[in-house]
Order: C-alpha cells, then structure tokens, then sequence
C-alpha cells in the first residue's frame, strides 16, 4: 500500500478551489501553532468494551480460525475486508457462498467482543465496471492507461472523474450494508482508491514517465478548467488552474464517497486512509512556480501526482462530522524535524485536524523486519497514540503477527496493548 515501503513512498469542490492558494498559506501559521501546543495523555484500564480511552486492533482477520486468536488478547478491533470483484460478480447479483462467509466471520467477531471495522473493497472492481460508459480508467498526460495489480489492490477504476463508477461503488455499497447489517460495524474504512486509500496512481505510470499526472481520460477532461493543458506547458496561471482541479477532485471524491458510505451505513466511524507523506506547505506553490519540471520536493516524491493534499482533505471531514476519523496509514514514520514540512505525517494530519477537534487514527507500515525494529516500531506507534490522543491505531496484520513474519507476535501485541491501558505508562 501507500505510503510505507511495501505501497511506495510516498486533494474540494472547483468553487472552493480559488481559494487554494491563500488557504495553503494560512495553513502554513495554524499548523505551526497547532503543532506547538500538542500534548501528551494518560491511558485508561478496564476491560475492551468498558474502558475509556483509544482502541487498538489488528487488520486483515479473514479466517474463522485467526478470528478464534483474538479471543482473550483484549484487542477491541479487527479489520474484516472485502473484494468487490467477489462480492458482486455481475451488476447486481452477488455471491451467496462468499457473502454469507462473510457475515459468518463478522459474527464471530462480534461474538467475541471484538468490533469490526469493514474494507468494502472499492479497491477491487469487478471486470464489469471497466465496461461502463465513459472514462473508467485514469489516464496519464502521455496516453498512458492505468492498469495496476490486482493482487494489491490497485487495479482501481477511475471514480474521481467517471459519475457511471461512483454510481456502481454506491449501489455496491447500499448492497453491502443490506446485506450485512450497516448499523452494526464499528467502523468503515474510505478511500475507494489504490489499496482503498484516497490516492491517485503513483507518479510513475509504467512505460518510463516519473511525471505523470492522472487527469486525461475522457472524463476528466470534461471537467478540466484549461482545455489543452498538458504539464509544462501553458502559462503559470494554467497551471495553476489545472493543478488545484486536478487536487481538487480528489476531495471532491472524498466528500462524495463519505456521504455515500454513511448513507449506506448509518452508524461507526468513517476511517479515510490518507497515505504517504503527503504535500506540505508551500510544496505545490513551489511545483507550480517551477512550472511542473520535476525537480519539486512534491513531484519527486510522488505527492503531486497521488493528489495528497491534506491542507484540503483533511477540513472536508466535516461533510461526515460527527463520525469521520483521518487516519494515517504510516504511523511510525520518522520525523525529519519540528516544522510542518518535517513532522512525521501523524503528526502533520493532528495538526491539521485539531482546529475542527475531527479525531485522528492510523496504523503501522508492514514491518518484515527483526524483532528489535517491530518492537521499535510498535513502541513508536503507542508513544504517538498517547502524545497525540489518537483515537485508536490497527497493527498490519493479523496473519503476520500469527506467524511472527514482521518479528512481532499477537501475544506481543497483545501485551504492549495491555501494558498500555496499565497505570504503568509506556515508555515514551
């Protein structure tokens, strides 16, 4: 996935867009401010279901028997995903067997105590989607269409930009919910792009080009404020336009997916998976200055061409208000520094959302490293929990920790979690 080493390194409606570029500078004092003033808080004791304080939880539980493990450990979470492409084969017939499976493992999840948090699995599109009408795949400034892999989840379709996509996730969606219970899961997971995050594809698109941005299929360019447009070309102002559109989409998205998932789900948090690093302040003003010739701190690290403009996503939350969570898919980066360029993206993302007290969460990168790292990294992870009063944090993943694969086992887990809701406090 995104934003850790195994997804690669590594944003508002067009009328809200002309004012991008004085929202990013006053962006640039809040963040500072906000950073400065972050603070430190005590966990709480009790059992998973009573006591207060964050929850912590494991993902990718797809098993009965990897279910039966969580038993006992006192974890309150447990991601449970789902594959469209399984789900809903053809246009609205689904598949039984892989249904009630599902429903099954929910079940026993809840059966346990453990809440269950679900990926629908918008990442995952069935073949039959890429047949609708118009631009169903992204589609770079050099003609190049983007594929992915289905094995990792980012052989996406193009619902930014194409209303026939977005309208096959919301019937999926409103079918999943039927079809599972929406009221009764702890959380939705949203992002509905690459490996189920809010991301474009990476900069690199394939055939040689590390500059490619994703917003010339037949449908984005229906929308797209400067007709002719390609990177490099045009004037500052051009791309200017451009760039903030090509952004802006994507947090048009991101309102539309949070109102379609609550829509359907009428209860449970709303996780949306910001991933990377994501774009700093200045960074795309920067780019555009420079006239998008690649040597940008945003186009070099692929932010630009993802669209991870969090000064945007994170304040569109507030279409979900009482329920959205920005959630960080690499908590235990490292900082590079104490400004908002540097700080670590969990760091940067509470930043961002403590003006708007929206609650933050996040989980680990995949760690296939020794014990020493993983236990590092969990140490690491906990600490930002606690300093940052994080919602929550999910450990990647269930059937690494069974196997100990990332140095790290679920009785380890398990114990530093218990450790942590102690009135012993970790080490920070």
């Amino acid at each position: 996935m995104f934003g850790r080493p195994s997804r690669g390194l590594l944003p508002s409606s067009r009328a809200g867009r002309g004012r991008g570029w004085a929202v990013r500078a006053l962006v640039v004092v809040l963040v500072g401010l906000v950073i400065a003033g972050i603070v430190r808080e005590s966990g709480g004791t009790g059992s998973p279901s009573s006591r207060p304080g964050p929850w912590f939880g494991v993902l990718r539980v797809s098993t009965r028997a990897q279910a039966e493990r969580l038993a006992g450990t006192g974890l309150d979470r447990a991601v449970v995903s789902l594959d469209w492409n399984r789900y809903e084969p053809a246009p609205g017939r689904t598949d039984p067997g892989y249904v009630a499976g599902i429903a099954a493992l929910v079940a026993q999840l809840r059966s346990q105590g453990v809440g269950v948090v679900l990926d629908p699995g918008l990442q995952h599109p069935p073949p039959w989607v890429f047949g609708l009408p118009g631009g169903t795949r992204f589609r770079d400034q050099y003609g190049v269409v983007w594929n992915g892999s289905a094995a990792d989840g980012t052989a996406v379709a193009d619902a930014v930009f194409d209303p026939h996509v977005r309208a096959a996730e919301a019937g999926y969606l409103r079918r999943v919910a039927a079809d599972l219970g929406g009221g009764g899961f702890a959380g939705i997971r949203v992002g509905g792009l690459l490996s189920g995050e809010l991301r474009y594809p990476p900069a690199d698109d394939g055939a040689g080009h590390h500059d490619a941005l994703w917003y010339f299929d037949a449908s984005a360019r229906v929308s797209a404020p400067v007709p002719g447009w390609r990177p490099g070309g045009g004037s500052r102002a051009d791309t200017a336009r451009s760039v903030d559109a090509y952004l802006g989409a994507l947090t048009g998205y991101e309102r539309w997916l949070l109102r379609a998932t609550a829509g359907a789900f009428p209860s449970g948090r709303l996780d949306v998976l910001l991933p990377g690093w994501g774009l700093r302040p200045g960074q795309v003003g920067q780019a555009v200055a420079d006239g998008l010739d690649g040597r940008s701190r945003a186009e070099q690290g692929g932010m630009l061409a993802s669209g991870l403009d969090w000064a945007q996503q994170v304040p569109a939350l507030e279409v979900a208000r009482s329920r959205a969570v920005a959630y960080t898919t690499w908590l235990d980066a490292a900082s590079g520094g104490s400004t908002p360029q540097l700080v670590s993206p969990v760091q940067y993302l509470a930043s961002l959302a403590a003006p708007d007290k929206l609650p933050v969460a996040g989980e680990n990168t995949r760690l296939k490293g020794t014990g020493t790292q993983a236990r590092t990294a969990l140490r690491i992870c906990l600490s930002r929990v606690r300093a940052l009063r994080l919602a929550g944090m999910m450990w990647m993943d269930e059937p690494d920790l069974l196997a100990a694969r990332g140095g790290l086992t679920l009785a380890q887990y398990a114990g530093a979690v218990s450790a942590y809701h102690s009135p012993v406090r970790v080490n920070d």
